[in-house]
């Protein structure tokens, strides 16, 4: 990314059970070759305008767990 002037590379993944939680090694790992900050947003209610229910929610102790 530096070579097109993109410095600082942030990504962004929300995490949702049953869905993409078996992909964050992965994309810790890709992170690392990227040389990319690798964040994760909790999956929350957003007014009801998706399907959310608190099951689907990965906490930071299973994050950490996994």
């Amino acid at each position: 990314m530096e070579q097109v002037g993109f410095t600082g590379l942030k990504l962004d993944t929300v995490v949702i059970r049953g869905t993409n939680e078996d992909e964050l090694v992965d994309l810790i790992e890709y992170g690392k070759r990227v040389e990319a900050e690798v964040r994760f947003i909790e999956y929350m209610d957003v007014g009801g305008a998706t399907q959310w229910s608190m099951d689907k929610v990965v906490s930071r102790a299973d994050i950490l767990g996994i």
